[in-house]
Order: structure tokens, then C-alpha cells, then sequence
């Protein structure tokens, strides 16, 4: 797993567009009712990035990133329907974990860090919407 040189291309990312950020070094945490208070952010500031198993039929399977709001939680059915999958789940910790380039807890909403420009992400519209935490130059969505 690539964890430092995935934490590396973020720092660099935002240090090449000016991005005004601040490091907070703390363990990774999995769960945002734990984290979002050592960050200072209140749980609805913050976004939970979920990989997720599509099932398209019985022979294709694909991987999505899926996005929501810190307090929400992923509604695989919503997630199915759009990815018009038969089956959806969450991707194993070693799937997860080597897609993301970092462990589960950490996972970025910013695909080009891991150059996934063919990696689907489903965003909930609260998040879409609402988040301020990426500056404008870094559109997850697109």
C-alpha cells in the first residue's frame, strides 16, 4: 500500500495550486464521530469516502467511490440504481485499501491522487451541495 505517497500527492497538489490548509497529525480513524472533533470540524462538515463492490450481472464487477456527508451513511439501494447493479457492498479492506493507496478511515475524495479517472463517484446531494472543505480548483465530481 502507498500510504505516504498518497498523503505526499495531496500535500503537493495543494501546495502547487496555494491551497491554504493545515496539517493535523492524528492516527487513522475509521469512524467520523471519533475523528471530526480532532480535526474541529462538527460531523456534518465532514465526508465519509466509502469503496464500494458493483455487480453488474453475474461477470462484471467495478469499484465506486462513494461520498456522503459525515452523519449519513451510504444507501447502497441509491447507489445500485444509479450504477444499475445487481449487487452492491462494501469493497474488502484489501481491495479497499489498494485502491485508495491508504487505509480504510483515510480515503481521499479526490480521485487524481490515484489517477482514477475511471473510478465512478456517487456523492450524495447534501455533500455536493454543501461542501466546503475542497477549494474550487479541485472538482471531485467532474
Amino acid at each position: 500500500m502507498e500510504s505516504q505517497d498518497t498523503y505526499s500527492r495531496l500535500i503537493e497538489l495543494l501546495d502547487q495550486h496555494q491551497a491554504r490548509y493545515r496539517l493535523i497529525d492524528h492516527a487513522p480513524e475509521g469512524r467520523t464521530d471519533i475523528v471530526s472533533p480532532l480535526r474541529g470540524n462538527d460531523i456534518k462538515q465532514a465526508a465519509k469516502c466509502i469503496i464500494l463492490m458493483v455487480k453488474q450481472g453475474k461477470k462484471t464487477t467495478k469499484y465506486v467511490l462513494g461520498v456522503v456527508s459525515g452523519e449519513a451513511r451510504i444507501d447502497m439501494k441509491a447507489v445500485g440504481a444509479l450504477m444499475n447493479a445487481t449487487y452492491v457492498s462494501f469493497a474488502s479492506n484489501n481491495i479497499a485499501e489498494e485502491l485508495a493507496g491508504c487505509v480504510s478511515g483515510t480515503v481521499l475524495p479526490l480521485p487524481s491522487i490515484r489517477n482514477w479517472s475511471s473510478l465512478p463517484i456517487p456523492v450524495c446531494s447534501k455533500i455536493r451541495n454543501s461542501f466546503s472543505m475542497l477549494p474550487a480548483w479541485i472538482d471531485p465530481w467532474r
